[in-house]
């Protein structure tokens, strides 16, 4: 009877536990080796954590009652012998994907081949433990994010956490630095320093912030809380600390601009003004008084103040200026005027304004601006604005002289062009009638020097036609239009050839050379320049082939034209000579010329906004530059 009722109280006991119990017999190979178990009974708790009845698994195997138990981390066979070698419970726990469910695993050994389990469900335990662990990770990661560095430090000065920030900046052992005491581990020291900020905290167990400079001249903001514990006593002392050395420098920055404007203010003779506009007061700073030889608040701070002291014939004018600004119909308040001095001088004051602050209605409450000293500014323009009239009146002057010059020119040029043409004519008409009428009484002497008066007579006609082009040239309206400089240079050769058809002369044009420019003025250029390779480059014939380019180049940033020849040439100290006019530097009768043509060339480039140069060498040619604005 006692044996029934103790079997029925342990199935009581089994039927009413909330665990899962099962009990199995281990089924072994014939070296006794575990291969499998066999349920022999189950609880109803088993059934309703597993899903699985007595039907499904009693008297079976567990690998045909749970397929999926080979997929689980646990290998059940060997628990049977980790029994059996320790004689002692063994308990883990596992995740069993085939339940999604999370349990807590008791094995023991009931006799030889026999082992009980009891298991519970600690899938919410260990959801909790989840959550937690990541709370904690997420607060980890952000305090070791964090700019400042934290550290907590006990009563016995012992570090028990610190974040990266302070692991870095000190150099810890990440994986030993806890429970080192915080002064040897940060300073090196054998005792705290004398203004420690934690035993401050410590001792008086108020939270305390500072200010402290670090040995690598960096700026600390310090801050030291005591943390209590349940019953009030200090546990320990949160420590952060801030590097502020930007900070600082930017307060020094701050400190020195303040003083530099101070300064700028006195250099400049400057002074500011706030004018109240709902109680017309104004507050004026010292250097306001001062500038004008004044102590400081020695006229009343009003607006009516400052109008006693603004001359009457510049007052209505700033009055109007101030009015269109507060009214919006002027962006800016900028205004000129004279103020009196206390000397009784007057000093000019260049006033500048803005608005600070309206009401809901948008009306204007606070003006503030400077007053700046112009005097000298205005003495200066005084002057410049006589020398302007002055330079005014020369320009008037020079400019009868130079009309007057012109006239003179003009007439001039119109007595070269009929008065001496005249005789000239007539003296190389008599030559040639002489020379045709009377050769049979003149010998040939007599007939040399006909021939030399009417030669003379002749070169006169081109220097009077080269004089009127350079006086024609100086006086010509300028007009600009493109210009197709290929084209022009190809008439001009074709000219010359027209004129020396037996001339072997190589010609190399550029294609496609257009220029803004005045064409009448570019053609008798052009024409110059191509006639004076064309002249220079007659020595070549018999001996080597004259040659004529025409092209361009970009010199310095500039476009740059320019004609070659491999002609006579010249030596390079006699460059200046080249256009002026008169000015020879070959042989006039081998290369015959009246020596005003590059004069005339020069003169167009100047009037074009251009400049025109030369490089050469005897016997080896020459090559005129010139560019055009």
């Amino acid at each position: 009877m006692l044996l029934e009722y103790k079997i029925d109280q342990q199935n009581n006991l089994l039927k009413n536990m909330p665990d899962g119990f099962a009990y199995f017999q281990v089924a072994t190979d014939k070296l006794g080796n575990p291969v499998d178990y066999v349920c022999l009974q189950i609880n109803p708790a088993f059934t309703k954590l597993t899903g699985l009845n007595e039907e499904m698994v009693l008297d079976k195997k567990v690998i045909e009652s749970f397929p999926e138990i080979e997929r689980i981390d646990i290998d059940w066979l060997i628990i049977y012998s980790q029994l059996l070698a320790s004689e002692k419970p063994i308990q883990f726990e596992s995740y069993f994907d085939m339940f999604k469910k999370w349990l807590e695993v008791t094995a023991y050994l009931d006799r030889p081949e026999h082992v009980a389990i009891v298991f519970k469900d600690i899938t919410e335990r260990k959801k909790t433990e989840a959550n937690l662990l990541a709370e904690k990770n997420e607060k980890e990661t952000i305090i070791n994010n964090l700019s400042e560095q934290i550290a907590f430090i006990d009563p016995e000065m012992r570090i028990i956490w610190a974040n990266s920030k302070t692991i870095e900046r000190h150099k810890l052992d990440e994986d030993d630095y806890k429970g080192q005491i915080c002064y040897e581990a940060y300073h090196q020291l054998n005792k705290p320093c004398p203004d420690c900020p934690v035993v401050e905290a410590f001792e008086t167990g108020n939270t305390n912030q500072s200010v402290h400079k670090s040995t690598e001249d960096k700026y600390w903001q310090v801050t030291s809380v005591p943390v209590r514990n349940h019953l009030g006593a200090i546990s320990g002392v949160l420590y952060t600390a801030l590097n502020i050395t930007e900070e600082k420098k930017i307060e020094a920055a701050l400190r020195e601009s303040e003083e530099r404007l101070d300064l700028a203010m006195t250099v400049k003779n400057e002074g500011i003004w706030d004018w109240n506009l709902v109680t017309n007061k104004t507050i004026f700073d010292d250097r306001y008084f001062t500038m004008a030889g004044y102590q400081p608040g020695e006229f009343p701070n009003t607006f009516e103040g400052w109008k006693e002291h603004v001359h009457k014939d510049d007052l209505p004018g700033a009055e109007k200026e101030i009015k269109k600004y507060l009214t919006g119909k002027s962006d800016i308040y900028d205004v000129e005027f004279r103020f009196l001095k206390k000397d009784g001088q007057w000093m000019w004051i260049n006033g500048k304004g803005m608005v600070f602050g309206r009401d809901a209605a948008g009306t204007p409450l606070r003006m503030v601006g400077t007053h700046t000293d112009i005097t000298e500014r205005k003495i200066a323009e005084e002057k410049i604005q006589t020398l302007n009239r002055e330079l005014e009146m020369r320009v008037k002057e020079r400019t009868i002289q130079l009309e007057a010059a012109n006239r003179e020119l003009e007439a001039f040029s119109y007595s070269a062009s009929h008065d001496l043409r005249g005789p000239l004519n007539r003296i190389s008409g008599f030559s040639e009638a002489l020379l045709e009428d009377y050769q049979d009484c003149l010998d040939s002497l007599g007939k040399d020097y006909l021939q030399r008066i009417k030669g003379s007579c002749d070169h006169m006609k081109l220097l009077i036609d080269d004089f009127l082009k350079l006086s024609r040239v100086s006086q010509q309206h300028i007009t600009r239009e493109p210009v197709k400089m290929s084209t022009l240079a190809r008439d001009c050769i074709k000219e010359l050839q027209s004129k020396e058809p037996q001339r072997l002369v190589e010609i190399d044009i550029a294609p496609d050379l257009v220029v803004e420019g005045d064409p009448t003025l570019l053609q008798i250029a052009l024409q110059n320049l191509f006639d004076n390779a064309w002249k220079y480059t007659s020595g070549k014939d018999g001996k080597d082939t004259a040659r004529i380019e025409f092209g361009s180049i970009i010199n310095e940033g500039k476009k740059t034209y320019y004609i070659r020849d491999n002609g006579a040439g010249f030596d390079m100290k006699h460059a200046e000579k080249l256009f002026t006019a008169f000015q020879r530097l070959h042989d006039p009768k081998k290369y015959p010329g009246t020596g005003i043509g590059l004069s005339i060339v020069s003169r167009i480039i100047s009037r074009l906004g251009g400049e025109i140069w030369a490089e050469g060498e005897p016997d080896k040619g020459a090559c005129f530059y010139f560019t055009l604005s």
